[in-house]
């Protein structure tokens, strides 16, 4: 299992003068904090169930009038209520942590390709729960690089099987041809392991843009994705994500209260 970070991005002067915050009494504010520890602690990072029981408990239990006061200011814009009525969510921790997400899968890819320059040796491309059964590996070989070789012809297939599971409405891959099975070759020896592909395609089947969402109709396809060395470092970095308008930098900071607002390119400075 993939460990998770055991923190979150906070910044001090960014959530005190976020306006939601600055409207807050006392209470709430401290009912905010402990609400945010516990989202970035679920399993999705970012949420709590909506069970008005569990939420008091772990606000020391408050009384109904205290709890309906600090309810109506948390849910004035700090926190959002779900579609389904289901969960309490903190967009400014999914934003976060989505943005730690796509770093760190970045730096995992170039940090393959450096290593694939450096050394000139294969990384790591096996799937989950191998390194337990590496015991169980003959002790010798005719060649190492033989047997990397037909280690990763025997799961190009793991590829193919990871975009059908994730496509969403993408077309489907029905084959490895010859000179797809060479491209994924290439691009696993320059650093794509399984679960950085299975990331990005995830995120391809989620962009509109590369879901047919463009003025040109055009869609992202497998083929595309393992043709060169940068077409999945630009989904990584988030090239195809909708771009919003500009903003002002206090529009900014009320909307990202837990982000740094002059580091991030949407934001404009405020005019006079």
């Amino acid at each position: 299992m993939k460990q998770r970070s055991p923190a979150f991005q906070f910044f001090p002067r960014q959530f005190a003068g976020d306006d939601e915050v600055m409207s807050m009494d006392l209470d709430t504010v401290g009912a905010h904090i402990l609400l945010i520890c516990a989202a970035a602690a679920s399993p999705e990072c970012f949420r709590i169930a909506s069970d008005e029981h569990a939420i008091r408990t772990r606000l020391r239990n408050p009384s109904d009038d205290n709890w309906q006061r600090i309810k109506l200011q948390l849910l004035r814009g700090a926190w959002k209520i779900d579609a389904d009525g289901k969960w309490w969510m903190q967009d400014g921790l999914r934003r976060s942590f989505e943005k730690q997400r796509i770093f760190s899968e970045t730096q995992q890819y170039r940090a393959n390709q450096r290593y694939r320059n450096v050394a000139g040796t294969q990384p790591e491309v096996l799937p989950k729960g191998s390194r337990e059964d590496a015991g169980d590996a003959p002790k010798s070989c005719s060649s190492s690089s033989s047997s990397t070789s037909i280690y990763m012809s025997e799961n190009l297939g793991l590829y193919s099987e990871a975009w059908n599971e994730l496509r969403g409405s993408l077309a489907a891959v029905t084959r490895l041809s010859a000179g797809r099975k060479a491209k994924l070759k290439k691009r696993i020896a320059e650093g794509l392991t399984l679960e950085t592909f299975r990331s990005v395609v995830k995120t391809c089947a989620t962009t509109p843009y590369l879901c047919g969402g463009g003025s040109e109709g055009w869609r992202v396809d497998f083929e595309w994705l393992i043709a060169n060395d940068t077409n999945v470092l630009k989904v990584l970095e988030g090239k195809y994500r909708a771009s919003k308008p500009a903003i002002t930098a206090q529009e900014y900071l009320v909307d990202n209260p837990y982000d740094e607002p002059e580091y991030q390119s949407n934001a404009t400075a405020v005019q006079q």
